[in-house]
């Protein structure tokens, strides 16, 4: 199931549940962390995945993502909070950590490296 009310012709942020995207400008809820957008023709995306550097199931979209070349955010260590809605709790400014944090290619692979080891 997909929840969208998004411009595609901007960056669409694609997060996993519904309540996270109502943080996020000009994003999607795929209401899962799986799913396929290609039908939407959406030129820019970026990939949101929970704050969960020990979950296996997070480790393999993320790598999906960076494999196929698109850009996902990668959390700093700085960062505790597992969600967007606990990230917002404590007063982050949640969209200014994801314009921060976005990464793809390479500088991906090597923040992703990191960041599952915390």
């Amino acid at each position: 199931m997909v929840s969208m009310k998004s411009k595609k012709s901007e960056t669409v942020y694609i997060t996993e549940g519904p309540f996270d995207s109502t943080f996020i400008r000009n994003s999607i809820a795929l209401c899962g962390a799986d799913g396929d957008i290609t039908k939407w023709n959406i030129r820019d995306c970026v990939w949101i995945y929970d704050n969960e550097p020990r979950n296996a199931e997070i480790h393999s979209r993320i790598s999906r993502v960076i494999s196929s070349g698109q850009k996902v955010v990668i959390w700093p260590s700085r960062i505790k909070e597992k969600d967007i809605n606990d990230m917002v709790l404590s007063g982050l400014d949640v969209q200014s950590v994801i314009e921060s944090n976005t990464y793809s290619g390479l500088e991906a692979k090597l923040k992703f490296t990191t960041w599952k080891k915390i």
